[in-house]
């Protein structure tokens, strides 16, 4: 390969691309001598690659810059939205999912990613039925179902939420915070027991959380267990010792007997006026 061939660095720069050394290919097609002699197909191959090696920005631009010459392919479209989304510009990523959803409205994988960018940008409702969609299309798929849950809970519509959940909580069975998350919802749902279950399942896992002890605890006294509770908010007022977790853990002991510990507690907690 000569050094100033450009032709031929271009078609060594193609083989490249298709073989998936990304890295090597960019820099082929990076040259000036090389972007001269380039198509659109080869433009395309250079914001694959340069996509492929976390140049987000550089590819968005070479993306951007053949829409603007008429090359609006949904290949290209899907690939700059996906930029625009691992780059968090959901507000550039949304169209371009919606438009791509026109032609393929049944499209799993784009549902997902739509449904995704919404949710990203708290648009909750609007969410559930992209995500519904790729919740159903794609039902293997956890991210699409946990979205799908999140969106419904979000949407104020918790008992499908609790469902989805429960769908996909197999897949998550190794996960503390989204355990720790379907708990906490069903605590709001006011199911104690399998909210208690959840929350020990994420303690087990190794989750270290003032919200998850507080909310083990609250299932648990709701259960009518309070004094296997107590070790929990114990741990909480541990973790956090503010007034507000101090008077329930004082509310406890004195609901357990324990009058003089909860005095205890009591008498060493923070003044009302310091941030809880």
């Amino acid at each position: 390969l000569q050094p100033d061939d450009a032709s031929a660095q271009l078609r060594l720069a193609r083989v490249l691309a298709w073989l998936g050394k990304a890295e090597a290919g960019s820099r082929l097609f990076s040259r000036s001598t090389v972007a001269a002699l380039m198509a659109a197909e080869d433009h395309t191959a250079h914001a694959f690659v340069l996509f492929a090696i976390g140049q987000t920005r550089e590819a968005a631009r070479v993306i951007e810059n053949l829409r603007a010459r008429g090359d609006e392919g949904p290949r290209l479209t899907l690939q700059l939205a996906h930029i625009y989304a691992a780059r968090d510009n959901w507000a550039a990523a949304i169209p371009l999912y919606l438009q791509l959803l026109r032609t393929k409205p049944a499209d799993g994988h784009l549902n997902k990613s739509y449904g995704m960018a919404l949710l990203a940008r708290g648009r909750h409702a609007e969410a559930v039925e992209p995500l519904r969609r790729a919740s159903e299309a794609l039902p293997s798929d956890g991210a699409a179902g946990l979205a799908y849950a999140r969106a419904l809970k979000g949407a104020n519509r918790r008992a499908a939420a609790a469902r989805e959940f429960r769908r996909v909580m197999p897949m998550y069975a190794r996960d503390a915070p989204v355990t720790r998350e379907f708990a906490d919802l069903l605590l709001e749902q006011k199911q104690y027991a399998e909210s208690a279950r959840h929350y020990k399942q994420a303690v087990s896992l190794g989750l270290v959380d003032v919200r998850l002890y507080l909310g083990l605890s609250g299932a648990l006294q709701a259960s009518r267990k309070p004094r296997e509770a107590l070790p929990f908010l114990e741990q909480a007022y541990r973790l956090a010792p503010t007034r507000r977790v101090g008077l329930e853990l004082a509310r406890l002991l004195n609901r357990l007997g324990d009058n003089k510990q909860a005095l205890a507690v009591l008498d060493a907690l923070p003044s009302a006026n310091a941030a809880f």
